[in-house]
């Protein structure tokens, strides 16, 4: 997750400050975003609003983001596809349990395509490096237990970055 935070805040670091990269980054993100500097606790972290604010993260939306986002996103990807694709393209490598492999790479890159008709946007594709990490998790504990936790938990974190640079 760190590693993840910071990539992000680099990528809108350097698209939002160079000329030629500037198109990369969403509409309206770049006039709102200042930086490492700028980053603050958003007034609905920091305390209950009285009503509801658009695009806040409340504990329903977080517990959809872990039971009907990632857990079935898991169990396909990781429990059925992953486990498929390495019978019949064993791992070559383990590293840390988890193997390594076509298998890995193949069905982390079915992961992403999936992503990309949700807004049409090519950055979806990056979904892929994820992708790698929960087949390695599934891969090195033989369950969708712990990459269905960080998937929703990275849905959660995703989620939190866009609103503190919304804002």
């Amino acid at each position: 997750m760190p590693l993840f935070a910071l990539g992000f805040f680099a990528f809108y670091q350097l698209t939002c400050h160079t000329d030629w990269l500037s198109h990369l980054a969403p509409a309206r993100v770049c006039s709102h975003f200042g930086g490492l500097a700028s980053l603050h606790a958003p007034h609905w972290l920091v305390s209950e609003p009285a009503t509801p604010v658009p695009g806040a993260i409340s504990a329903e939306w977080c517990a959809v983001q872990w039971l009907v986002v990632g857990l079935p996103e898991e169990l396909f990807f990781r429990g059925f596809l992953l486990k498929k694709l390495e019978a019949r393209f064993p791992p070559k490598r383990r590293w840390l349990g988890g193997g390594i492999g076509w298998a890995l790479v193949l069905s982390a890159a079915a992961f992403a395509l999936i992503h990309l008709p949700k807004d049409g946007d090519p950055r979806a594709l990056a979904t892929f490096f994820p992708g790698l990490l929960f087949g390695w998790m599934r891969s090195a504990t033989g369950s969708i237990f712990a990459s269905t936790i960080t998937h929703g938990a990275s849905n959660i974190l995703a989620r939190m970055m866009e609103i503190v640079l919304s804002r």
